[in-house]
């Protein structure tokens, strides 16, 4: 976990609590607040990337906007609460000011002990996220939503939502067709939803992460040519290198499918006399199994005269009056009197009718 202080706000120093957390660049060129996080890989005391962001409690439009940035240079993802809203209304519309795919927004909070003060209190749901996606990352793959998935030492929801497995006119399934996450309760307490504000390719949270990480798989993997001979041998060698590594995670479940390959009217002679090689992939990702589809119908065959069956031992004598007969699947309407039945052969010893009276 790598996390960057800052300082709280104070009247004296001129600075808004906002701009204290986003920070920037100084004049002796060291970075501060989320911008920080930049530098994170290249400092010797930490060596490692932030792909997870979040500011719980402190994400405000503003911070959030700016964390997504930062975000996109990193090739993160940012969790955010929709910040200051008290209701279902408030939050679809603090929505409608998002349009990154590096981005999910989370509504309401969690209720949760704090042994602290002895109480039960609000805690920024973002918080929660983080953990519970980095828990996921390591144990089943950035793949995997972290929808649907149960999540530890939690109380309770900082709001009401109403949430029924089959109403589709609940309130969980409105913030999740405005692009909200939610939260639920259905044996224990669960984030539910996946979409992130993207409305057109990188709709779901493991949309933009299977981007991301590919991008940087695939070019770590290839560090080591860089700066060597280019080569037609040596090109071939990468795009061998970076199918493999597509295979394999289609054999792993964390891709559909992928392809890797040279396109010779990518790479002019001019490109390639600087030093430039373009290498296209493509790839479909795991889509989220979002929604059962169950189609009903009404079935009153258990009243077709079908499915109600007498076997007429051979010899008995019964009669049957006022009813439709069904022999052997043949329809016979009427009305009849009375009919004699023992003498049929075995083969029609089984007689079907609807609302018939066998005596």
């Amino acid at each position: 976990m790598i996390v960057v202080r800052v300082a709280e706000h104070k009247e004296e120093d001129g600075k808004t609590q906002d701009q204290l957390v986003i920070g920037g660049s100084e004049d002796d060129g060291s970075y501060t607040g989320m911008y920080a996080l930049l530098v994170a890989e290249q400092d010797e005391s930490i060596g490692y990337r932030p792909r997870i962001l979040a500011a719980p409690e402190l994400d405000t439009e503003a911070v959030t906007k700016s964390l997504c940035v930062i975000a996109g240079k990193l090739r993160a993802f940012v969790y955010a609460s929709c910040h200051g809203c008290n209701t279902m209304a408030e939050a679809i519309t603090y929505r409608q000011k998002f349009n990154e795919r590096e981005v999910m927004l989370l509504w309401p909070d969690f209720i949760a002990y704090n042994p602290k003060s002895g109480k039960n209190e609000t805690f920024p749901a973002p918080a929660y996220a983080c953990g519970l996606r980095a828990y996921i990352d390591h144990e089943q793959g950035w793949h995997k939503s972290l929808s649907n998935v149960p999540v530890k030492n939690v109380l309770g929801m900082s709001r009401h939502v109403f949430w029924s497995l089959q109403a589709e006119d609940s309130d969980a399934n409105s913030l999740n067709n405005k692009e909200i996450t939610t939260i639920i309760r259905r044996n224990g307490f669960r984030f539910w939803g996946n979409r992130t504000p993207e409305t057109n390719a990188y709709i779901f949270e493991v949309y933009t992460r299977t981007a991301q990480v590919l991008a940087d798989s695939i070019a770590e993997a290839q560090f080591e040519t860089i700066d060597s001979p280019l080569t037609p041998a040596n090109v071939k060698d990468v795009i061998s290198a970076i199918r493999a590594k597509l295979d394999s995670l289609v054999t792993a479940g964390k891709l559909i499918g992928a392809e890797c390959w040279y396109d010779v009217v990518d790479n002019s002679t001019t490109d390639l006399r600087q030093g430039r090689v373009r290498i296209r992939y493509k790839y479909t990702p795991v889509p989220r199994w979002k929604i059962w589809s169950f189609t009903r119908r009404l079935l009153m065959n258990t009243l077709n005269p079908h499915l109600r069956c007498w076997e007429v031992p051979d010899g008995c004598a019964k009669t049957s009056s006022l009813f439709t007969l069904f022999v052997d699947g043949e329809n016979e309407v009427g009305k009849v009197t009375s009919v004699t039945l023992p003498k049929l052969t075995r083969k029609t010893d089984s007689y079907r009718g609807g609302g018939m009276m066998v005596r």
